[in-house]
C-alpha cells in the first residue's frame, strides 16, 4: 500500500485529480455511469472480459483461467465512492488491494495474476503509434 498511497497522493492527485474538468467528468461519470468504473486484475481494459455474462458463465480467452479463481478478477467501487476525492479513492484501492493478495495467496490466482502482469509489463516494449492528448489521462487510446 505504500507505492498505492505515493502514486495516488503525491502524483496522480496532485497532477490529475485537483484539475477541475477531471473532477467534472468524474462526477458525470458516477452519475451516469459511463464509463464503467472497476478496477480489473486483468491486462483487459473491458471489465466485461473478467466478468461472467448473463448466463453465469465466462467467456473468452480467460474463461478457462477465470473459471478456477477462488474470487473474481475485478473490484467494483464500494457505495459512495468519489474516486476525486483522496480518502474515499483510497478505500477502494484498499479493498482492491486485499482481493489482490488474497489471489495471490491462492496457487491458482497466483498464476493467472503473474501471467496478466507479464503481459502488462510488456506494453512498455509497445511499438504502437498511440496518441495520447494532453487532456487525457488514459494511455491506452
Amino acid at each position: 500500500m505504500t507505492i498505492a498511497v505515493q502514486e495516488q497522493s503525491n502524483i496522480l492527485q496532485e497532477v490529475v485529480w485537483k484539475d477541475w474538468k477531471v473532477q467534472g467528468q468524474a462526477i458525470i461519470q458516477r452519475t451516469t455511469g459511463t464509463p464503467e468504473s472497476t478496477l480489473v486484475l486483468s491486462s483487459d481494459y473491458d471489465s466485461d472480459v473478467v466478468r461472467k455474462n448473463k448466463l453465469g458463465q465466462y467467456t473468452g480467452r480467460l474463461e478457462n483461467e477465470l473459471s478456477q479463481l477462488p474470487e473474481s478478477a475485478y473490484s467494483e467501487p464500494i457505495d459512495g465512492t468519489k474516486v476525486e476525492n483522496y480518502d474515499s479513492r483510497m478505500k477502494w484501492i484498499q479493498k482492491a488491494a486485499e482481493k489482490y493478495h488474497r489471489l495471490m495467496q491462492n496457487e491458482k490466482g497466483r498464476k493467472f495474476l503473474e501471467k496478466e502482469l507479464t503481459i502488462i509489463a510488456g506494453w512498455g516494449n509497445s511499438k504502437a503509434g498511440f496518441k495520447v492528448g494532453s487532456d487525457s489521462n488514459d494511455g491506452k487510446i
